[in-house]
């Protein structure tokens, strides 16, 4: 009975939303018209009118895939209810339930499983500070361009017009920016105030670190994320696969077709919001640059950070590594969320342990600078400074194998080339294996 209700609710909303909208937005022109013939609204009326149109479009995509889900009620109901939990459920369980220094392998594909070794935290942590501490203070940085850019934004927005091209545009963007960020400042305190009330939670350096990258790395610009293919292949194919482990198979394409269609959507709008950024900074083409005031340089800035921040460096190389050892079972099953659930709960751990050495401080600062490069040398154990075995033979012995010169000369290396090599292996002075023959039994370049 109660999906009954919930799908009689989704599909009244689809068929709702469209009049009730209509009749909202007339209202709003009635009360809220800048002028007395009603042409266009005024900038309250229009961030209200933003809202409702990001209340509505919210919602009505919310509906659609709930009614698509609920049509769908009948079909491997066993697996969505043993398994369909929610990324912050699975982010509980990896987190409470596991141990990352014993038996527990976060990684089957890494030597070590993922385990955690204080010895190599500590000198990560205690090595790489004062870099650390300029990073933070970039990222700190980044969060006040952003936020102040806005907020410049904001005030320089021209006055309503009813035919200047882009005019209302401009304000649309600029509240929903503002809209956003005010969501992630919001949730930033949130944290702090949790971390405040509650001390226990030792992994709120990590929660921390998120939170302030997300307001650091803001920008409607972002959308523009949505037009890659490679991103829209990747998100309708997780789709796909979640619609064929937790409901009805053959409904897979159009579950897929429908997450592309709305990601193309969102990305057409990005292409908009970048129109209107242009505007933004239209006085570099009036005032010459000796001219510009500090307002105009900060938003010239935060522009600059906008493009930057559409696709985040180290963010991306994060996600390279997460993509790489997640499954693609695990991935679908715990909510295809960005970071995995897996990697939420492992990052919180990382932070608890460096936290009950070094101080909720200290652990703060690693987690809002970890980088790819962390990542590696956290999960793969290796001696930085110490040869590969294939190197070394490369360098020393492959050339002069009479079989592997053999086969060099057969994938069509030239038999000059190959002497060439081979000369340079057995150099006197210069040659790498009178080098390492030098160092008896090699180990560290600093040696």
């Amino acid at each position: 009975t109660w999906r009954w209700v919930k799908l009689a609710g989704a599909a009244g909303w689809l068929l709702a939303a469209a009049p009730l909208y209509l009749f909202i937005l007339q209202q709003i022109y009635r009360l809220g018209q800048d002028s007395a013939d009603g042409r266009f609204l005024g900038p309250k009326a229009l961030c209200l009118d933003c809202c409702v149109k990001i209340f509505f479009f919210m919602t009505v995509w919310q509906a659609a895939m709930d009614l698509l889900v609920l049509a769908q009620h009948g079909s491997n109901q066993a697996a969505r209810h043993a398994l369909m939990l929610g990324p912050e459920k699975y982010e509980d369980l990896y987190y409470f339930f596991t141990n990352h220094e014993r038996e527990d392998d976060f990684f089957p594909c890494l030597v070590g499983g993922g385990r955690l070794h204080w010895k190599e935290l500590v000198e990560v942590v205690r090595k790489d500070r004062v870099m650390r501490l300029l990073k933070l203070i970039g990222l700190l940085g980044r969060v006040a361009v952003t936020t102040g850019g806005m907020i410049l934004n904001l005030r320089a927005l021209p006055e309503r017009h009813p035919t200047k091209p882009l005019n209302q545009a401009r304000y649309y963007v600029v509240y929903l920016e503002l809209i956003v960020l005010g969501w992630y400042w919001t949730m930033l305190l949130y944290r702090l105030l949790q971390w405040i009330v509650d001390t226990k939670l030792s992994y709120m350096g990590a929660v921390l670190a998120d939170a302030a990258r997300d307001i650091a790395s803001w920008s409607s610009m972002q959308l523009l994320r949505n037009l890659s293919m490679s991103r829209l292949a990747q998100r309708s194919e997780r789709v796909m696969k979640e619609c064929k482990y937790f409901f009805a198979p053959s409904m897979q394409y159009i579950m897929g077709l429908i997450e592309a269609v709305g990601y193309i959507t969102s990305g057409l709008f990005g292409v908009a919001v970048l129109a209107v950024k242009a505007t933004q900074i239209d006085f570099v083409s009036v005032h010459m640059m000796s001219a510009y005031s500090m307002g105009e340089w900060l938003r010239l800035v935060s522009f600059t950070m906008s493009m930057v921040n559409i696709f985040d460096i180290d963010t991306e190389n994060r996600r390279a590594v997460q993509e790489f050892l997640t499954s693609d079972y695990e991935q679908v099953v715990t909510g295809m969320q960005w970071p995995p659930a897996i990697f939420v709960a492992w990052e919180r751990t990382l932070a608890s342990l460096v936290a009950a050495k070094e101080g909720f401080w200290t652990s703060f600062l690693l987690m809002a600078t970890i980088s790819g490069k962390d990542y590696k040398r956290f999960l793969i154990e290796e001696d930085p400074e110490e040869c590969p075995v294939l190197l070394k033979e490369l360098l020393t012995q492959h050339p002069l194998s009479a079989e592997r010169s053999a086969a060099a000369l057969k994938k069509g290396m030239k038999a000059e080339e190959l002497e060439k090599i081979q000369n340079w292996v057995l150099a006197e002075e210069g040659g790498p294996r009178r080098y390492f023959n030098s160092l008896g039994a090699y180990t560290k370049l600093s040696a």
